[in-house]
């Protein structure tokens, strides 16, 4: 009789230990500092999650080639089995890792939402972000990429970049003097000076000579140029020098 009471009180321990195991851990944050306000939230934590959801500034790669760095957000895929946080990717971003857009579900076009998982825009998709270097590496089915060339960065990854003035010079000089009949002396001396201002997409140029002679500044050169990054192209207005390959250059007043 003792046995089977000691052997019933065992199952019903193990059943109230499986019972327990079962519930989801609870951590009550307000243990951190004790106060009943401005509670960190971490029901990321409880859920399991090796990264809270959130807005994170990482290098990103595609198919092990380099795409660009800026924000990604991260956030729950609530139809996926897990409730890691995942990579959710704008269509610019899209379109910067060099998907092609257009070949994504057909049920999710036009991708006009704010962000994707790219694994259901793309089936087949897989990513592996490492925290210690804040790198997400995405795999995608060559199938969805555009052909681009190697190397090639997106327009989106573009910089103007800093606000710089600069100024390159050459002085030469020479001093020659004849002793004969008659005593003559000739000092030259000629300058040139490149200089250019960088403003934003802006990019200002000249160049200029002055002779000792002729005493006066001479513009060979002045044009100002911008860079338009979706157009890949660049609008110059001024006086630039034309790229010939066979002939001589000629600078001349020209918008192109």
């Amino acid at each position: 009789m003792k046995a089977k009471i000691v052997c019933a009180l065992m199952i019903c321990h193990a059943v109230r230990y499986v019972s327990a195991a079962e519930n989801d851990l609870q951590f009550n944050p307000a243990f951190l500092n004790g106060e009943s306000g401005n509670i960190a939230d971490l029901s990321w934590v409880n859920a399991g999650s090796a990264l809270p959801p959130g807005e994170y500034n990482i290098n990103v790669y595609i198919n092990k080639n380099y795409a660009f760095t800026g924000n990604v957000e991260f956030s729950v895929d609530k139809n996926a089995a897990q409730e890691d946080a995942q990579p959710c990717v704008t269509p610019q971003q899209i379109a910067a890792l060099g998907i092609d857009s257009r070949l994504a579900a057909k049920e999710l076009l036009p991708l006009t939402r704010q962000c994707y998982f790219l694994n259901h825009a793309f089936p087949g998709a897989s990513f592996d972000f490492d925290q210690k270097t804040l790198t997400l590496n995405l795999s995608l089915p060559q199938s969805y990429m555009r052909n681009l060339p190697r190397g090639y960065v997106s327009p989106e990854s573009w910089e103007a970049g800093i606000p710089a003035a600069w100024l390159n010079y050459v002085v030469n000089g020479a001093n020659n003097e004849y002793r004969g009949d008659k005593h003559t002396r000739a000092r030259q001396l000629f300058v040139s000076l490149n200089s250019g201002v960088n403003l934003g997409a802006w990019r200002l140029r000249d160049y200029t000579t002055w002779t000792k002679d002729a005493n006066t500044l001479n513009h060979v050169q002045t044009w100002l140029q911008r860079i338009s990054p979706p157009w890949a192209r660049k609008r110059t207005q001024g006086k630039p020098t034309p790229p010939l390959r066979f002939l001589t250059p000629l600078a001349c007043a020209a918008s192109r």
